[in-house]
């Protein structure tokens, strides 16, 4: 009873300044769409009394170079306007071809500012974790702020986040060799929120989604059905992730 009162009064804190609502794109693959990474993030943003339009745009194993060549992707980028563009490459690309990983970011980036409606829209870079058991993480540090800094773009330290909870929580946050449990993409979704908005997730409203998004998708999120983490992984567990994210993500 406590909690949902705490809840009720932080929500219309927040509700009562009325943000204005933020238009985001996410485009990647598996990375993004296990567990509805983005659903992760609109649910925790509209708990924090933010009003997101959250569409997504993923297609399983794919680079950013093929989405550059997808009709409903460029349509989306030269008729919709965005706040905020995230862009998530293949799982391996940035350490095995940096420069191809940079080029394509440089062609989004042209394909976004060529609306008008987007010339001051943000552009995020998601980055990239690790494989299971091989230590890149500092290769990927360094690529995504490389990256970064010569496309004009922004990195939301997601990689950082998951390899600090790899070596600090005693959890599991890979489902196979590259793939986030239910743990990694909240850590992903918070990381996300701290970027965008400067705000930790809500800790009364903790929920993962039970939806994976699977093959090729785009347009606006369906509505999901989403379960505690807590009970999936502790309490405790949940407090360390924005610790987590405190450690290793900047507000904007």
């Amino acid at each position: 009873m406590l909690v949902q009162l705490l809840s009720i009064i932080f929500i219309g804190f927040f509700a009562h300044a009325a943000p204005p609502q933020l238009k985001v794109m996410f485009v990647g693959n598996s990375l993004t769409g296990y567990n509805n990474m983005p659903g992760q993030f609109e649910h925790h943003a509209k708990a924090s009394g933010y009003r997101p339009h959250v569409e997504e745009y993923i297609a399983f194993g794919q680079t950013l170079e093929y989405h550059l060549k997808r009709i409903d992707v460029l349509d989306a980028l030269s008729t919709k306007k965005w706040d905020v563009v995230i862009l998530q490459e293949m799982s391996t690309r940035p350490v095995t071809d940096p420069s191809l990983f940079e080029r394509d970011v440089a062609a989004f980036k042209v394909q976004i500012r060529k609306n008008p409606k987007n010339r001051r829209a943000k552009i995020i870079l998601f980055q990239n974790w690790p494989l299971k058991g091989v230590d890149t993480v500092d290769v990927l540090n360094s690529v995504y702020e490389d990256t970064a800094a010569k496309t004009g773009t922004q990195v939301a330290p997601i990689g950082r986040a998951i390899d600090d909870a790899r070596t600090n929580l005693n959890v599991e946050l890979y489902l196979d060799d590259r793939h986030p449990a239910a743990i990694a993409s909240y850590l992903g979704a918070a990381v996300l929120l701290k970027t965008i908005y400067g705000l930790p997730a809500d800790p009364l409203s903790h929920e993962g989604s039970k939806t994976m998004t699977s093959g090729t998708t785009s347009g606006t999120l369906e509505p999901q059905t989403f379960y505690d983490l807590d009970t999936e992984v502790g309490w405790t567990v949940v407090e360390e992730i924005q610790k987590v994210v405190d450690r290793t993500s900047v507000a904007p």
